[in-house]
């Protein structure tokens, strides 16, 4: 039997401070809504992010926070206008036929977005 989930809801977020130049990384956008699905199934989303600073944009991790999602990133190195696919894929198995919310956090050296700035 499979149930539906109300909504499942796929989220990159970025942490950090603020800066005014270097690298700087920019997504599409940050929440993907997937609907009403089947549970049981695996669901996919492209985010696109693109380095919209003026030095080169290096992506360190990318963690999602969860391991029912799993992502794949071609490259971690943006040159200035450069932008990279984040494929992300999230197994609906197990839902319980509930709303759920799963996050990606993406960490680089855009020092609005690094890694000592995030919540872990």
């Amino acid at each position: 039997m499979t149930r539906s989930f109300l909504g499942a809801i796929t989220t990159v977020l970025i942490f950090g401070l603020i800066a005014a130049a270097g690298p700087m990384i920019q997504v599409d956008s940050e929440t993907y809504d997937f609907g009403s699905i089947p549970e049981g199934i695996a669901i996919e989303h492209t985010f696109v992010l693109t380095n919209v600073g003026d030095e080169t944009l290096t992506i360190g991790e990318v963690d999602p926070k969860c391991g029912c999602t799993a992502t794949e990133l071609a490259t971690n190195e943006l040159a200035p206008g450069e932008s990279v696919e984040l494929h992300t894929i999230v197994s609906t198995t197990g839902g319980g036929g509930q709303r759920v919310s799963k996050a990606i956090w993406v960490y680089s050296n855009d020092p609005q977005y690094d890694k000592s700035a995030g919540p872990d």
